[in-house]
């Protein structure tokens, strides 16, 4: 009997709860505008939308109703176009970056090799006089 009364007092508290967490769902529930404010910038809103510019119809099979959006498919293909453009976008930035790395490096190694290069030939100059010197003392 005990049982039966707590099954029934359990099982009206489920409800009550679940019947709770749906109003307190519906009652919170974001706004469109709100949700297009808190998109990062960069994100294009009619791209998350699939919705074009153009009036491009299409037909369902099933109803034969027609829609001003676009398929899944054509979607993703345009999806997929933009991120090979952006690759490839970012691919000759970086190799033109590498090849003005490269030529600074050529720039940067010419000018060591001549301040070396004057150092090397002082160097070899001082040493030349140095040994005209000490041959004069011996001789």
């Amino acid at each position: 009997m005990l049982a039966k009364i707590w099954k029934k007092l359990l099982l009206a508290i489920c409800v009550i709860a679940i019947l709770f967490n749906i109003t307190i769902k519906l009652v919170n529930r974001i706004s469109l505008e709100k949700a297009i404010k808190s998109t990062p910038e960069g994100v294009d809103v009619k791209a998350i939308l699939n919705i074009t510019d153009t009036e491009k119809t299409v037909e369902s099979k099933k109803d034969k109703t027609t829609s001003e959006y676009k398929t899944v498919e054509e979607a993703q293909a345009e999806m997929k176009a933009k991120e090979n453009e952006e690759n490839q976008n970012t691919a000759e930035q970086n190799s033109e970056q590498i090849i003005l790395n490269e030529e600074r490096q050529e720039v940067d190694t010419e000018k060591a090799e001549k301040t070396t290069g004057g150092k090397i030939i002082d160097g070899v100059t001082d040493a030349i006089t140095n040994m005209k010197e000490q041959t004069s003392a011996f001789y």
